[in-house]
């Protein structure tokens, strides 16, 4: 009879991995928008596993969401909307500053049956790719104007978030 509230305790860890890996594959799928085929096969299951579960963490979030009132339901909107915008604001600062890195322009000729480098040349863009400051800015345009106030505004207030949300900012936790 001492084994049985050892393996209760090892099932419920299990469960409680099993929820925080379902619940990473959600952010990274639903939130960040990878790939289900690249994220399964990125946590080692299979495309299959990888959708049941996405489809359970959004059953559990609708769980959750069955509970508010219209109005807070719209305000979740505007918070999950908000970290999309915020998510891809990060992606496209980070890769206006990759842009800013030296490429490689590689020039190459077939001579004689073989294809054959005949020149590399580093090719600098200290001023880095525009199109990706573009978006940035749009997209903090954007969380400015679903959020109404400015990113100092922002940063000096901390959130006010449910324990729903911190499954959708990556911040997974199980109550």
């Amino acid at each position: 009879m001492a084994k049985e509230p050892s393996r209760l305790s090892q099932n419920a860890k299990s469960d409680t991995q099993k929820l925080r890996t379902d619940q990473e594959i959600f952010h990274l799928v639903m939130i960040c928008g990878r790939n289900v085929q690249e994220v399964a096969n990125a946590y080692g299951v299979s495309l299959l596993r990888a959708k049941q579960a996405i489809q359970r963490v959004e059953r559990m979030l609708a769980e959750e969401v069955s509970d508010l009132t219209p109005e807070e339901s719209r305000r979740q909107a505007q918070r999950i909307y908000a970290q999309r915008l915020e998510f891809l604001m990060n992606e496209a600062t980070s890769a206006f500053e990759q842009s800013k890195q030296p490429a490689w322009r590689i020039k190459q000729k077939w001579v004689n049956g073989e294809l054959k480098t005949t020149e590399e040349t580093a090719v600098q863009n200290p001023d880095g790719d525009p199109q990706y400051l573009k978006l940035a800015m749009m997209a903090a345009r954007q969380l400015a104007a679903v959020t109404g106030q400015t990113e100092d505004e922002k940063s000096a207030r901390p959130s006010k978030n449910r324990r729903w949300s911190r499954v959708v900012e990556g911040q997974i936790a199980h109550e």
